[in-house]
């Protein structure tokens, strides 16, 4: 789920009232609706710029088992940097990984972060779900997940 952008503060009870009714809504369903935080550099004025405002939105929201934190390791490195400390406290609040790599936002391999001890550390801690890739490609997609091959 998206909070937006705002530019004079927009409320986060506001927000967590909606996840909230959207929350109720989507367990119904089988659904766990996930909050993304997104860096402040990316996107200055978004509503959850870090995972402490995000941590914070889903205690509000009180919904853990249809509201969770979609974890993308792109924003995270920009915004807090300390991947593996910081996996480790928040996968308990996951229910969604993303990747890529920082400061382009390209395919692993191509940036800062070296993502195969983290994915170990992902299994090592018993993450069971999935791991999305949203970058930008650097050369042709078949080209870009060259990463992923055994």
């Amino acid at each position: 789920i998206m909070a937006g952008l705002t530019q004079h503060g927009a409320c986060e009870e506001i927000f967590a009232r909606r996840l909230r009714w959207a929350s109720d809504l989507a367990s119904g369903a089988g659904i766990c609706l996930c909050v993304e935080p997104l860096n402040k550099r990316d996107f200055p004025g978004y509503l959850v710029p870090d995972t402490t405002t995000a941590l914070r939105i889903l205690e509000k929201v009180g919904r853990p088992d249809s509201c969770r934190l979609q974890l993308d390791l792109y924003h995270l490195q920009v915004s807090e940097g300390d991947l593996s400390e910081n996996i480790r406290r928040l996968l308990p609040h996951t229910a969604h990984v993303q990747l890529a790599n920082p400061p382009g936002r390209n395919e692993p391999g191509l940036g800062e972060v070296h993502f195969s001890p983290l994915l170990k550390l992902l299994d090592r801690l018993g993450y069971e779900g999935h791991v999305g890739c949203e970058y930008r490609p650097s050369t042709t997609t078949e080209q870009s997940l060259a990463w992923a091959a055994p």
